[in-house]
């Protein structure tokens, strides 16, 4: 089966995270918002957050990026580590998948990477990683 960008988040991590990134998305950078419509829907996506570019371009990116992320934070009053961790072990019984789903942010910057490189650049030459699941 091949899903596309939400729906692989969801079948992996969890799901309200990624439409709550959308809605801060709407609310605090509406101009993006038919691209995060658009790119959830996508079945192929940019991973890792490595990428080569100009500094005024990385700065355009982290300016975005950590807008989202900073707002995501602050309405799950995360301020540690452990608040993380205690978040993120509600959904996961597993100890050890609790750990790695931790890193929620990470996860969630991928895919936040998608929807800036979708709109910022009109072209880019990439490496796409499609999901195969």
């Amino acid at each position: 089966m091949n899903l596309n960008t939400r729906d692989h988040y969801c079948k992996n991590h969890i799901c309200q995270n990624f439409d709550e990134i959308i809605d801060i998305i709407k609310e605090i950078k509406p101009k993006y918002y038919k691209t995060a419509i658009k790119a959830s829907k996508e079945k192929q996506n940019y991973y890792f957050n490595l990428f080569i570019m100009k500094k005024y371009d990385f700065y355009n990116y982290c300016k975005f990026m950590y807008d989202i992320l900073f707002e995501f934070d602050k309405r799950h009053n995360f301020s540690s580590d452990e608040d993380i961790l205690n978040y993120s072990s509600k959904y996961f019984n597993n100890r050890e998948e609790y750990y790695y789903q931790s890193r929620v942010e990470s996860f969630l910057s991928e895919r936040i990477s998608n929807i800036f490189f979708k709109q910022y650049f009109k072209k880019i030459k990439h490496c796409g990683v499609k999901y195969y699941s």
